[in-house]
């Protein structure tokens, strides 16, 4: 189970070395990561590159704000109707 706020836990981890190349789809593979919308191969890629980049920490912990903030609009809707 990922912790509540992977992209801080990532930022405080000192077993991270932040080092490695970004892909080009970053943003996108960090929402779909945190919607479980990626097939087990490619959570682990994710999980592997991501633990060790800190540009990629940063668009994670952004999706993971996003991501967060939908969710509280859609129970707010859910809630008034």
């Amino acid at each position: 189970m990922r912790p509540r706020n992977l992209g801080q836990h990532l930022r405080e981890c000192p077993a991270a070395s932040r080092t490695g190349s970004c892909p080009d789809d970053a943003e996108e593979t960090a929402e779909a990561y945190l919607l479980n919308s990626l097939s087990p191969e490619e959570t682990a890629r994710f999980e592997e590159h991501y633990i060790t980049c800190e540009s990629c920490v940063d668009v994670l912990t952004a999706a993971e704000d996003f991501v967060a903030s939908i969710r509280v609009a859609a129970q707010r809707l859910s809630s008034t109707s």
